[in-house]
C-alpha cells in the first residue's frame, strides 16, 4: 500500500509540475520585453527660425527617410515598441533632435522637430 501512495504522490507531482510549466510558457510575451505595434510618423522638419530643412534624415524602427522640400516626412507602418517609440531627426551641421512617445497600432503620429545649428 506504501508503495500505491509513492507513485500516487510521484505521479500528482509531475502533474503539478507540468502544468506550472504550461501556465509559463502561455504568456503572450517573453519576460523584460514589450509588445511592438506598426504606425505611423508624419510631420516637419525646422531650424530655429522656423525655416523648413530639406533632405534631413528621420529615423524610427529601424526605417530611414529623408525630408522632402518642404521639410516634410512620413514613415509609414514601421515596427516600433509600443511603449516608448523614438524617432529621430538629423541633418549635417546641426544637433539631431529626438521625440520618444507612446504608440497605438496603425495610428499617424505627428511630430515637429526643430533643429538648432552644431557648433
Amino acid at each position: 500500500m506504501k508503495r500505491f501512495y509513492k507513485h500516487l504522490l510521484f505521479a500528482a507531482s509531475g502533474t503539478l509540475l507540468l502544468a506550472a510549466c504550461k501556465k509559463e510558457l502561455s504568456t503572450p510575451y517573453p519576460e523584460n520585453t514589450t509588445p511592438l505595434v506598426r504606425t505611423t510618423f508624419e510631420g516637419v522638419v525646422k531650424d530655429q527660425d522656423n525655416l523648413v530643412i530639406d533632405s534631413a534624415q528621420v529615423t524610427a524602427g529601424g526605417v530611414t527617410i529623408y525630408t522632402d522640400a518642404n521639410g516634410y516626412f512620413k514613415l509609414s507602418q514601421v515596427l516600433v515598441d509600443s511603449t516608448a517609440a523614438t524617432v529621430i531627426a538629423g541633418k549635417p551641421g546641426y544637433d539631431a533632435d529626438t521625440a520618444t512617445m507612446v504608440t497605438h497600432s496603425y495610428a499617424t503620429h505627428q511630430v515637429v522637430f526643430t533643429l538648432s545649428p552644431s557648433h
